[in-house]
């Protein structure tokens, strides 16, 4: 469980912000960590059925669907994106924690002060990427916040990837919000880093997204609780809200992960 103290060693992130771990998991950054699983999840889902998609292109996406739930400021540009399950899943919490919408349990001012990075990108009409990395007139190259280390985290649970794709792909979803190739490489190396801690082996499996297809429940695939627990997890808030956003947003977002490669809850 995500308040569960891990042995296993922690990446390290520290060219992503100058507090790479997050001081408590608290929903506010909860949820950012749940855009990330919910964009592997998906992924997942889109290699299940023979069909490759980009990890990157699925985080953004999932980025600015929450964001929107969160009231946050877009670009009138912004594509719109059908709902999926941590949507219900989001608002069934803020209803029962708050008695109100997601954007008042977690307002939209306390997201943007603490990751003002991610805020600001999710102002831009475009996302950033590797070969067109966003410009320091799009984003304040000022602004830092450990909103990279959540999104990256649920990478390392795509088990079926080898290590180049698994670096490559670190890459491209940190490109998101961060620039500069130093930035990228440390991204890459902590999410191989956290892969390796997390199988205990070294990785296998195709090169490629869609062979997740194929994967079946003996693949060397980490449990998605241990991803959070190894990095995060001990500084799980206790705060009732905290407890109640694990069980009613992340578990639920770990089950769809586990549901994707086919083995059983």
């Amino acid at each position: 469980m995500l308040n569960e103290p891990s042995e296993s060693p922690s990446a390290d992130l520290s060219a992503l912000g100058p507090a790479a771990v997050p001081p408590a998991l608290d929903p506010a950054a909860g949820v950012l960590l749940a855009v990330g699983m919910d964009a592997v999840a998906e992924v997942l889902e889109w290699a299940r059925d023979g069909v490759g998609a980009d990890p990157a292109a699925c985080a953004w996406l999932a980025s600015l669907r929450v964001s929107r739930l969160l009231g946050l400021p877009l670009d009138p540009s912004a594509p719109p994106q059908l709902r999926r399950g941590l949507d219900d899943d989001l608002e069934h919490w803020a209803a029962s924690a708050s008695d109100g919408s997601l954007a008042r349990a977690i307002p939209a001012e306390s997201v943007q002060r603490r990751f003002p990075r991610f805020a600001a990108a999710m102002r831009v009409e475009r996302m950033g990427t590797r070969s067109h990395p966003l410009t320091p007139a799009e984003l304040d190259p000022q602004l830092r916040d450990d909103s990279a280390l959540l999104r990256l985290l649920p990478v390392a649970l795509m088990a079926h990837l080898d290590e180049d794709t698994l670096a490559r792909v670190g890459r491209d979803v940190a490109a998101i919000s961060e620039s500069g190739e130093q930035t990228l490489e440390s991204a890459a190396d902590s999410v191989l880093r956290l892969a390796r801690a997390l199988r205990g082996t070294a990785p296998s499996g195709g090169s490629e997204v869609q062979a997740a297809s194929k994967a079946d429940a003996s693949t060397c695939r980490p449990n998605p609780w241990t991803a959070a627990s190894s990095v995060i997890g001990r500084h799980l808030s206790e705060a009732p809200e905290a407890l109640s956003f694990r069980d009613a947003v992340l578990a639920p977002a770990a089950a769809r992960i586990d549901a994707a490669y086919g083995v059983a809850g």
